[in-house]
């Protein structure tokens, strides 16, 4: 009996730290540091920090700002070997909406600044609140902090104290992340290598309302899949519009508080073998522009609810046209 009682007391230790770093109020993006200078040159130096960190960058690119915004912003995406086979490991269906994370360099009134998604705000939302995640978290974001020497640390966007996202007013955009995945399209008997080939190299030039393109290309060769990041100057600059500075009083009188949102994007599609097609795959564009965005406010989804589905049209008009 007394064995027994040992070992539940030891279980119930391990299990209730898990459980309250679970319910830990965490917000979506986190600042690394600042920086003084040209954005170019605070690019080179991110890129190099990121790389003596062990992470591997997939892109990186200019975002796109709202008219009449004179502060630059630019994005990178990169990766963590580290974690990347441990996250596909615990559930490869949502898995590859994790894996790619993205770090901004932003400019305004008070100088400049470099932040990044916080994975345990999205890794709670992808893995529907799997504890075993959290530990993978912490263990990116505080490797983060040391690349970037934890000189600046300021937490910002939609705060939540668990993963799962629920309907705004009862309607829109909620639910566990796995049913919020959308095959957008199926090309039968077809390789996912030449499909994802195909997209890359001719989905590559910004085009259509929202400026569309691939920013990145990262196969999964054990899932037979491709991850490709889908980037848009006039997405961005009308998503950081809509949101400007999100619950974040501190930034409500800069003159374009919404480009400190830019590593919301880009967007992942997903390029799957099943059988013998391919599937391409997203998650529900409305439940993305939660996950990220949320603190702009019911009022402000509302008055742009068409943007999600125009933005999946566009996706899914412009992989037709290349697959044709």
């Amino acid at each position: 009996m007394k064995k027994l009682l040992n070992v539940l007391a030891l279980t119930l230790c391990g299990l209730f730290p898990l459980q309250g770093a679970l319910a830990q109020n965490v917000q979506v993006f986190e600042t690394l540091a600042t920086y003084e200078g040209p954005l170019e040159v605070a690019l080179n130096s991110a890129k190099s920090h990121l790389e003596s960190g062990g992470f591997e960058i997939l892109s990186d690119m200019k975002a796109g700002v709202p008219d009449g915004c004179t502060f630059p912003v630019a994005v990178i995406a990169y990766r963590d070997p580290q974690t990347n086979q441990k996250l596909l490991e615990m559930d490869p269906q949502t898995a590859p909406y994790a894996l790619v994370n993205r770090v901004v360099l932003f400019e305004d009134e008070t100088g400049g600044h470099i932040a990044f998604v916080n994975p345990k705000s999205i890794y709670r939302t992808v893995f529907e609140d799997n504890p075993e995640v959290i530990v993978l978290a912490e263990g990116h974001r505080d490797r983060m902090k040391q690349v970037f020497q934890g000189s600046s640390s300021h937490a910002y966007g939609q705060t939540r104290d668990k993963g799962y996202i629920g309907k705004t007013m009862g309607v829109m955009a909620g639910g566990t992340f796995s049913d919020k995945i959308e095959t957008l399209l199926v090309v039968p008997k077809s390789q996912q290598k030449q499909v994802s080939d195909l997209i890359q190299q001719q989905f590559g030039d910004a085009d259509g309302k929202w400026g569309l393109d691939v920013a990145f290309r990262f196969d999964l060769d054990e899932q037979n899949a491709a991850i490709l990041g889908i980037a848009g100057r006039e997405m961005e600059a009308k998503s950081f519009s809509i949101v400007g500075a999100g619950s974040d009083k501190s930034r409500k009188e800069l003159s374009c508080p919404g480009t400190a949102y830019a590593a919301a994007y880009p967007l992942e599609i997903v390029a799957l073998q099943v059988g013998e097609d391919v599937h391409i795959q997203l998650v529900s564009a409305m439940f993305r522009m939660k996950m990220y965005f949320e603190d702009a406010g019911k009022w402000a989804f509302m008055k742009n609810m068409g943007m999600p589905g125009s933005l999946t049209s566009e996706i899914k008009d412009r992989i037709e046209r290349v697959l044709k």
